[in-house]
């Protein structure tokens, strides 16, 4: 993958702004390709001039806007290969399922509780 091709986002992406775009691209140039380059979340957030926080949310929002950013042990990265997009993907799905397991749990104990989960039907506490 040549430097032009891993920083440009999916087709999703077109539909920014144009602030969006500058924001979402800085970032993109401050992470390395590689796993074996991977940033800290620590050194990515001094280099973005942010808040660890604030770093998480905006790779947050620009993985949504379609911009393909790894994580592992060795910190963010660009999958650099197949195998890295494909790690990428397995961690990122993984991390969906363990929310979505935590959602359902919660879920249910509202339901016992009387609870529309919803939010569609009022509630008082007592």
């Amino acid at each position: 993958m040549n430097k032009h091709e891993r920083t440009q986002p999916s087709t999703r992406a077109t539909r920014l702004g144009k602030a969006d775009c500058d924001r979402y691209q800085f970032l993109m140039e401050q992470i390395p390709c590689g796993k074996a380059n991977g940033i800290s979340m620590m050194q990515l957030a001094i280099q973005m001039n942010m808040s660890e926080r604030e770093l998480r949310k905006h790779i947050h929002d620009a993985r949504c806007a379609g911009y393909i950013i790894a994580s592992g042990n060795t910190g963010y990265y660009i999958p650099e290969n197949d195998t890295e997009l494909l790690e990428c993907h397995r961690r990122l799905r993984s991390m969906h399922i363990s929310g979505l397991s935590a959602l359902s749990a919660i879920r249910k104990q509202l339901k016992q509780r009387g609870i529309d989960p919803d939010g569609k039907a009022a509630h008082n506490e007592k």
